[in-house]
């Protein structure tokens, strides 16, 4: 689930300002495994621990199967209160703090496979936050949504027919909770330069500033017209050249004066502002962090290796959680992101580049968030995806034996992380069609936990604007 305005969708990276460079990233590498319940050691256990297979594979093929049987559940999806078919997730509900659902955006089944795992989260776990794959200004719009029903704030951030629906119906989940168990949204991502600077420029106009403050607040004014300019370039081939040999170091030179003048005042900003300060500087940082972004989003262009995007992206969306996470009180996070943000283990690109995903951040060594994320990863059998704009053929998941026998729904969900599973001790993708990027090393349950398959679901449908 992604935003229209409020930050970037995965797969598609944009910006408002300066030449509109649209880069369209299929990630739809999703890792996916199984776990043995097996009460008893069979022969068949036996011998796969000891790396032996049977004759063309079959024994392996049959520890896998067995496994399946017992860990895949056909899921009932329907707005409703019965989670019967969810108990597989049912002990991973005790020792985790973030629950991460990882999706191609604008598949049409998503939003309510998404509502019935929030409900049923929610119900066991009391989570707190929903942690959700836009800006800290768009989250500001969908708490004031959550907190009035005035569709008219979130307008602009909703582009699909299902979002819309999705957040209504979470709207009015969120009414029948108590007022301590109510839903906030926390998103951090980095939004965009439109956003940003109009919000930065807003603050200080409402504040009776000293004449020193004063001139920042001109010198903001001034990157924003500087901004702006470039939003006129046609993009042809010599607008697109002028852009990358001109824009960057001009925006760098100018962005760094002013972010230098702020800085000299933190104490005088800190006074002024109270307890707006904190939104102030974490949006000016995020402003920072957009310039290098560009750069990067700019090498995706020349080498078409979305790591150039991902790994700068996603190291800045883990540090601003990490601000988020230290400011508010504590608490459990429910959220939904693009599949290659959540995984907990980097994965490499094509080119061999790690891609810092935002959850294997959350999870390094040292990370008091260290084992307490779960990821369920979403793939998707002759499905469609309006990402694009338009409907196109979405197919994820690959075809294969042992997972083909036990996917009899059109929305199935697999427990990965089960005991004496086969995907703990090895590393598999078979089940993923022309990945676009590949894991390094460990086992598949190093990645995620759970997989979702979705078959034969439409895409979203675009609200015309």
């Amino acid at each position: 689930m992604g935003d229209k305005n409020g930050g970037d969708v995965m797969g598609k990276f944009w910006f408002k300002r300066g030449v509109l460079l649209s880069v369209l990233i299929s990630l739809s590498v999703v890792l996916a495994g199984c776990w043995n319940k097996a009460d008893k050691k069979s022969s068949e256990e036996s011998a796969f621990s000891q790396g032996e297979a049977g004759k063309d594979g079959a024994l392996e093929d049959k520890v896998y199967s067995n496994y399946l049987k017992k860990n895949t559940a056909a899921l009932d999806i329907e707005d409703n209160d019965k989670f019967s078919t969810l108990k597989l997730l049912e002990k991973d509900t005790k020792d985790k703090e973030i629950f991460l659902i990882g999706e191609y955006h604008y598949v049409k089944d998503n939003s309510s496979v998404q509502l019935k795992l929030l409900k049923y989260f929610k119900q066991k776990t009391n989570f707190k936050y929903f942690l959700c794959e836009t800006s800290y200004l768009a989250a500001k719009k969908y708490n004031e949504y959550l907190n009035t029903g005035n569709e008219k704030v979130i307008t602009e951030l909703i582009n699909t027919e299902e979002n819309l629906e999705f957040w209504r119906k979470f709207y009015e989940y969120n009414k029948t909770l108590k007022e301590e168990d109510k839903i906030q949204v926390v998103a951090p991502d980095i939004g965009n330069m439109d956003n940003n600077l109009n919000y930065l420029i807003e603050v200080l106009s409402l504040k009776d500033l000293p004449m020193d403050m004063k001139g920042d607040l001109t010198l903001l004014k001034e990157y924003k017209s500087y901004i702006e300019t470039f939003s006129n370039l046609e993009e042809s081939k010599s607008g697109m050249e002028k852009y990358v040999d001109t824009y960057l170091n001009e925006n760098k030179e100018k962005f760094t004066k002013l972010y230098k003048s702020i800085e000299s005042k933190k104490a005088s900003y800190e006074s002024i502002l109270k307890e707006d300060y904190f939104g102030f500087n974490y949006v000016l940082k995020n402003l920072k962090d957009l310039i290098k972004v560009q750069e990067n989003t700019i090498n995706y262009g020349k080498t078409k290796d979305f790591a150039e995007i991902l790994r700068i992206r996603d190291l800045k969306i883990a540090e601003n959680f990490n601000l988020l996470y230290e400011k508010l009180p504590k608490g459990k996070y429910f959220g939904i992101w693009g599949s290659a943000h959540a995984y907990q283990k980097e994965i490499l690109s094509k080119e061999g580049v790690k891609t810092n995903n935002f959850a294997a951040q959350l999870n390094k060594e040292g990370s008091s968030l260290k084992g307490k994320i779960l990821t369920i990863a979403t793939f998707y059998d002759n499905c469609f995806t309006s990402l694009s704009g338009n409907s196109q053929p979405l197919s994820s998941y690959k075809s294969n034996k042992v997972m083909d026998e036990v996917i009899k729904s059109k929305h199935t969900l697999i427990k990965l992380n089960n005991d004496n599973s086969p995907y703990s001790k090895e590393l598999k993708w078979d089940f993923v069609k022309e990945p676009y990027g590949k894991p390094e090393g460990g086992v598949t349950t190093d990645y995620l936990q759970y997989l979702i398959i979705i078959k034969n679901s439409e895409s979203d449908v675009i609200i015309n604007e």
